[in-house]
């Protein structure tokens, strides 16, 4: 149950953050696909917990 939860709110905040980037209209970050969004948030974040 726990991790529905922790999935739920990862999606709903990716999805929040992705349009805020879009609204805020930077050239090269807003012309990135979800995918690439996700994928450099996950690299963001492998580099972060082993730094």
């Amino acid at each position: 149950m726990e991790i529905l939860k922790i999935s739920y709110r990862s999606i709903i905040i990716l999805i929040v953050l992705f349009f805020i980037t879009k609204m805020i209209g930077k050239k090269q970050i807003s012309q990135l696909s979800l995918f690439d969004y996700v994928v450099g948030i996950t690299i963001g974040n492998i580099a972060a917990i082993y730094h």
